[in-house]
């Protein structure tokens, strides 16, 4: 199930954070706007599996605030024990080729 995101909540602290990923905000931006998968974590977080236009794997951990606005807790490349990254790697390899 995908979540509908209308806005994304953004402090010196998220900014901050996220850089320490090499993640930039509008890679976060095209990453959520358009996620590959989406699913609910501890602490109601939700947790998007997204790609970037440059095709990077993205895994975004986000806290709702209230209907459509979402906080960013992080954001980093998408690890294999991400679940369904493993699938989207190999989708990846095959565009690529």
């Amino acid at each position: 199930m995908l979540y509908n995101i209308e806005k994304l909540v953004w402090d010196e602290w998220n900014r901050e954070h996220i850089t320490k990923h090499n993640v930039s905000v509008s890679e976060v931006n095209e990453a959520c706007y358009k996620p590959m998968e989406a699913y609910k974590s501890y602490q109601n977080r939700l947790i998007i599996l997204g790609k970037t236009k440059n095709k990077r794997l993205l895994t975004i951990v986000l806290m709702k605030k209230e209907k459509g606005i979402f906080y960013i807790v992080t954001a980093r490349d998408m690890s294999r024990r991400d679940p369904t990254s493993l699938k989207l790697r190999r989708a990846k390899k095959e565009v690529n080729k």
